[in-house]
């Protein structure tokens, strides 16, 4: 309940970068590596944002150095910092179900249950290629 809520506050209230820097951080805390292949064309979906949007406010994270990215990889370059970019919308509701469940990582190598969840409520996947 607690992330659900956070969600709600984050993308009602937040700012595009912030929300795709919290994002982010989930997504790295759910599939445990740096690397996360996704396309900005997926992001706005995601984020309910325009393409275009998107691509500026990735650019934007790395310009600060704290991602780097291409069309289909982005990889987080600086994990403390992204969280500061994320103001404030990243954290709470991670370090609660860490506390109460333990580590959120899928265990078995496979896709996330972040990701899973992300496909089935769009419809849509990243574009590997």
């Amino acid at each position: 309940m607690g992330q659900g809520s956070q969600t709600a506050l984050a993308d009602g209230r937040g700012r595009l970068g912030e929300r795709l820097a919290r994002w982010l951080l989930m997504w790295q805390d759910r599939i445990r590596e740096d690397g996360l292949v996704v396309t900005p064309e997926f992001l706005s979906i995601l984020l309910g944002a325009r393409r275009s949007a998107v691509t500026v406010a990735l650019q934007l994270l790395k310009s600060r150095s704290l991602i780097e990215a291409t069309r289909t990889l982005i990889r987080v370059t600086d994990r403390k910092r992204l969280q500061a970019a994320a103001n404030g919308s990243y954290g709470i509701p991670e370090a609660e179900y860490d506390r109460l469940m333990g580590p959120l990582a899928a265990t078995d190598g496979g896709p996330s249950v972040l990701l899973a969840a992300v496909f089935t409520a769009t419809g849509a996947a990243p574009d590997a290629a």
